[in-house]
């Protein structure tokens, strides 16, 4: 019997749905899992939207802090120091709590209904350790130094039906530790230290509703260790570093509520009706992108990166530039950038793809090579590209300092440079792939856009390698960056106009550019570098900022970068003129020998002379006739370059713009 059955009653029976649906109450009708109790009526009489609150969980804290010593209660209840000196008593309840008890008094009335010995010390309960009580229905045990419980424990308590042993050191149960305690109906285990359950602790307990074990030490679930328990309606294990979940939950087939720290465990419990969390800030149970801002963002900045830094590639690619080994970092740095883009496509194009039900993938997609590829990929590109503005700072301060001291830069050293820097970067990315038991098997796919942050879960697997890498390298780059470019603005600021060379003066420039695009990458990395050592601290992060520094924050540096240190500079946009211009001039000349050709398919009139420019010559880039549209200054040769900054620097003229120059 499914839990819709137990919920509905027998006017869901007629509707046969899939695992992960549920039926409404009404009809036939079928609604995903995930979108039940989700704030929007799916079904017809909006049945998904009904009893989403956990009663039985409301109700265990109504009871449990009316059993506690408070003020109406002191009022309530009356002295019984002949039970044991502290106690309280309530007609069949006693409260003996926090009164240094041992052992149970042999003085408490066999009769009692509710027992607290709360915050007292009994380090081992066995079986005799309690008379035979017939009556007693409630016991707590909460924060009383527990360790070790015997077999049937409780079996001389045979109406028990709540047990409380929170906030004790119990590390493990027994095989049979509740037998003998078949109207058990509530067991609360947590903050504990359980490691492990074996398969038949549970057993006996055939009307158990409740079980909570939350804060315990468990990493392993497997079948059968919640055996026996088929009446069982809300399961609460939040808070444990459970990594693996092997059926743990057969059997359970009146579950309708369960609780985990990670939302994406709820794809092993598609039978239950309400799983908790809904998401983790990034994804839900329905998508993989759960913010629509988010999934739209995600395709804008993926656009944008693709589509500029390609444009910057093939743009230096085509336009030849006098100073080669800068704009070979910048191709670099594009190619990075690049590289950030094609991962947020690929998460994009999954999100598009699990639309809907993504709780069904979640677990095979964060533990496929794709995900691992994608994790890697970002990886690389966001080191790469701190590496890469290094390189670039280092080659700029050199230049500018100590313009004298080196010899000058050749494309050659700045090529294997280059090939230090990808090597270097794709062995951090890769390393946790090589060895799985130290790094774990989940080191990107922690989250559903495989993201090595671990900003939520900072002290898993593998975290002090997320640390190094986001924290302690990039924190060093952009310190010596940072110093760098104030040493160098601090040497143009003293230096003397007259003794500046052209190729320093054009360093210079390059450097003051090149600082705003620093700038933006130290908005964009810094945040991030903060939020994880905050992380690290154990403070709380929110989830919805995990989210935007994942999708957002992290990436769309890549879509500012082209924009920034090439699409605006002067001389790309004089190329992208001159290019233009020269796609025009093609297009004219074509046009033009069009016309001809439709002149000469007319009668032929000697009388009629007219005289037609040379096609071939219309043709010819690069060559300015007097009749051609481009501006002198759209040739842009190497001579032509070299003889202005020659006159530029007899005249001491340096162009006053940036732009000019970079």
């Amino acid at each position: 019997m499914g839990p819709y059955r137990l919920w509905w009653g027998a006017a869901a029976t007629e509707a046969v749905c899939p695992e992960g649906h549920f039926p409404c109450k009404t009809g036939k009708d079928c609604v995903r899992r995930q979108f039940i109790c989700d704030g929007r009526a799916d079904c017809p009489d909006s049945s998904d939207e009904l009893s989403c609150g956990d009663e039985h969980i409301r109700e265990f804290f109504e009871n449990y802090f009316q059993k506690r010593l408070d003020e109406d209660r002191e009022k309530r209840s009356e002295k019984c120091d002949w039970v044991y000196p502290g106690c309280r008593c309530l007609e069949r309840s006693f409260y003996c709590e926090n009164t240094g008890l041992t052992q149970l008094p042999a003085t408490v009335p066999t009769d009692a209904i509710d027992l607290d010995l709360s915050g007292n010390v009994f380090t081992t309960l066995r079986t005799n350790d309690f008379p035979v009580m017939l009556s007693l229905e409630s016991l707590s045990l909460s924060s009383s130094k527990v360790e070790e419980l015997s077999e049937k424990v409780f079996e001389n308590l045979p109406s028990l039906k709540e047990v409380y042993l929170m906030g004790n050191d119990i590390v493990w149960l027994r095989d049979h530790t509740f037998e003998g305690s078949k109207e058990l109906e509530n067991l609360w285990l947590d903050e504990n230290s359980i490691e492990s359950l074996p398969r038949d602790t549970f057993a006996a307990l055939k009307n158990l509703e409740i079980l909570s074990l939350t804060k315990n030490k468990l990493s392993r679930l497997s079948y059968p260790c919640f055996g026996g328990l088929s009446m069982l309606l809300t399961l609460n294990l939040a808070y444990n570093k459970i990594r693996t979940l092997e059926t743990p939950f057969l059997g359970l087939d009146e579950l309708l509520n369960i609780y985990f720290s990670e939302f994406s465990m709820c794809s092993m419990a598609l039978h239950v009706r309400v799983c908790e969390p809904r998401g983790d800030g990034i994804s839900s149970l329905a998508h993989l992108l759960d913010n629509v801002v988010l999934r739209v963002a995600a395709w804008i900045v993926a656009i944008i990166a693709c589509a500029g830094n390609l444009l910057v590639l093939v743009g230096r690619v085509m336009f030849r530039e006098h100073n080669e080994v800068h704009s070979f970092y910048i191709k670099n740095l594009a190619l990075a950038d690049l590289l950030m883009g094609v991962y947020l496509l690929v998460i994009a194009a999954h999100d598009v793809r699990f639309r809907g039900e993504y709780i069904r993938h979640d677990y095979r997609w964060r533990h496929s090579w794709g995900c691992s590829a994608s994790g890697l990929i970002s990886t690389v590109s966001s080191e790469a590209s701190v590496f890469t503005l290094t390189v670039i700072t280092v080659d700029r301060f050199i230049s500018i300092l100590y313009p004298l001291s080196i010899k000058k830069r050749t494309l050659r050293s700045a090529t294997c440079c280059m090939i230090c820097v990808w090597l270097t970067t794709f062995i951090m990315a890769a390393v946790p792939m090589l060895w799985p038991d130290y790094y774990g098997q989940d080191f990107y796919g922690s989250n559903g856009v495989c993201l090595p942050l671990h900003i939520h879960d900072p002290g898993t697997k593998g975290w002090e390698y997320s640390a190094f890498v986001f924290c302690t390298v990039n924190t060093i780059a952009f310190s010596f960056i940072a110093y760098a470019y104030l040493s160098m603005f601090v040497t143009i600021k003293h230096s003397k106009v007259g003794l500046r060379s052209t190729q320093q003066l054009h360093d210079r420039a390059i450097a003051k550019r090149f600082a705003f695009i620093v700038g933006t990458d130290f908005m964009c990395w810094m945040p991030i570098v903060i939020i994880k050592i905050i992380a690290i601290a154990g403070i709380p992060i929110d989830e919805t900022l995990y989210a935007w520094v994942a999708v957002f924050l992290l990436p769309v540096n890549t879509a500012l970068n082209p924009v920034l240190y090439t699409l605006t500079t002067r001389l790309f946009k004089q190329q992208m003129h001159c290019f233009l211009a020269k796609l025009r001039e093609c297009r004219q000349a074509s046009a033009e020998r069009h016309s001809a050709q439709s002149w000469s398919s007319l009668p032929y009139d000697r009388s009629f002379k007219r005289h037609f420019p040379s096609t071939s010559s219309d043709l010819t880039i690069g060559t300015l006739r007097p009749s051609s549209p481009l501006r002198p200054h759209c040739v842009l040769t190497q001579a032509r370059h070299f003889a202005l900054r020659e006159q530029n620097a007899q005249h001491g003229k340096v162009p006053k713009r940036r732009e000019d120059i970079v």
